[in-house]
């Protein structure tokens, strides 16, 4: 489904009816991806589905359509975010993804030849723009016999860069709400020859399956500035977090860059976007982000911000619970 953590907090009272459009829309252009960001990850998943400017552009319009018919202005867009802060909650997830097509995607995916191509596939857009992920392995993989959770699969590049420098005896479980990112993480364990050493599981990052206490490193390669409920997710990790374990984190510099285009749309300016995305839960940048962690018992370590020519500036965190 074409969602988002920004459509699941606009929409959350009236998600069915999104998922009902979504459908539709999708039902009525079967063989196009909308989204040309997705493209890279499409020409890895699936060749047969082709991103195209003209379909996006159709995608953009008949969203906007649907979208302005129940968020006509920036005052509605504020009531809406006021309802969320107010009243939305840590909650089951929105299903991302239904059918028969998802599910033979899903075991698609979990195969080690899958993984085998997805693994080139990341490591030439690693070379291309992820440089700051040797630095993120070296702060997840800090010792030999370590237990490791990662909160956010997604396509696989954080994923991947783990695995490929996983140290003797440690083990690592990846965590997604979607069960066919968790797919993309089982894949990979195969390409690397993990098994019994690295899995993935489908569950909420606010309500993780997991005894307290449970692993000595939690990590999260763009999942929180992609994810609702952070200040929960924080509390989570570091409940399941030991005394002295590690949380580390990669995430954009600046929410503008993820949010911006959607909030010009509405009139919102670049000053006001992280009160608002504070106020319902959002991430709100890395300043706020390490005084949400310190409530929580996560205090900073290190940090390092790389700043690309091209590309959004990005942050590295490193915690240590006490």
């Amino acid at each position: 489904m074409l969602t988002s953590e920004w459509k699941e907090v606009l929409f959350w009272k009236d998600w069915d009816d999104y998922a009902r459009f979504v459908a539709d829309w999708e039902a009525a252009h079967p063989d196009r991806e909308p989204d040309p960001r997705r493209k890279a990850r499409r020409d890895a998943e699936n060749p047969s589905r082709a991103a195209d400017p003209e379909t996006a552009a159709q995608w953009e319009a008949d969203f906007g359509a649907w979208q302005a018919a129940r968020v006509p202005n920036k005052a509605a867009l504020l009531a809406r975010f006021a309802d969320y802060a107010a009243n939305g909650k840590p909650q089951p997830g929105i299903p991302l993804r239904q059918g028969k097509e998802a599910l033979a995607q899903a075991m698609e995916f979990a195969t080690t030849e899958a993984g085998q191509a997805r693994a080139l596939w990341l490591l030439k857009v690693a070379r291309s723009w992820a440089f700051h992920l040797d630095d993120y392995a070296a702060a997840v993989n800090v010792a030999r016999g370590q237990t490791i959770l990662e909160l956010s699969v997604g396509a696989g590049l954080g994923t991947r860069q783990v695995m490929e420098t996983l140290r003797d005896g440690s083990t690592l479980i990846s965590v997604d709400c979607d069960f066919v990112c968790v797919a993309n993480a089982l894949g990979l364990a195969g390409s690397y020859m993990l098994k019994g050493r690295a899995a993935g599981i489908t569950a909420n990052f606010w309500d993780l399956p997991f005894g307290d206490a449970t692993f000595d490193t939690v990590c999260s390669h763009y999942g929180l500035d992609e994810s609702r409920e952070l200040p929960t997710t924080l509390r989570e990790a570091a409940r399941v977090l030991r005394p002295g374990g590690r949380f580390v984190a990669v995430a954009r510099q600046d929410p503008w860059d993820r949010h911006g285009p959607r909030l010009e749309h509405f009139g919102v300016t670049r000053d006001e976007c992280r009160e608002l995305l504070r106020s319902v839960r959002l991430y709100s940048g890395p300043e706020d982000l390490i005084g949400t962690a310190a409530a929580c018992g996560l205090f900073l370590t290190q940090r390092k911000t790389y700043e690309p020519a091209q590309g959004h500036h990005r942050v590295l965190l490193s915690f240590e619970k006490k």
